[in-house]
């Protein structure tokens, strides 16, 4: 019975995604074009840009709970002048067309 425990927290938890922060608190390391399909935004799901460090642009999603991203400055150029620390405000991406731009040349990836 003891054994069984940790394996019914595991599974209770899991499905439960909104009591679980993310694992990785920076963000999730992910290309570009993962970013891209959740530019559609709406009311109900916004990708923010938080700001960058020497070597990554972090993001974060929110629809239900947050989920945080970070991409690898070398993949995603963007302008010297959208760049912010991370100390910043956060940015909504559709109200940032440079940002939304630079993201957008990368497409999402297709499911087969």
């Amino acid at each position: 019975m003891k054994k069984c425990f940790p394996i019914a927290i595991s599974i209770l938890l899991s499905s439960c995604s909104g009591l679980v922060p993310s694992i990785t608190p920076k963000g999730y390391v992910v290309k570009p074009s993962t970013l891209t399909p959740l530019l559609g935004g709406g009311s109900i799901s916004t990708l923010w840009y938080r700001g960058s460090d020497s070597e990554y642009h972090y993001f974060s999603h929110y629809c239900k709970t947050s989920t945080y991203y970070r991409v690898k400055r070398s993949e995603l150029s963007l302008a010297e002048s959208d760049i912010q620390s991370l100390d910043s405000d956060m940015v909504l991406v559709g109200l940032n067309n440079s940002i939304d731009t630079a993201l957008k040349k990368y497409p999402s990836p297709t499911i087969q």
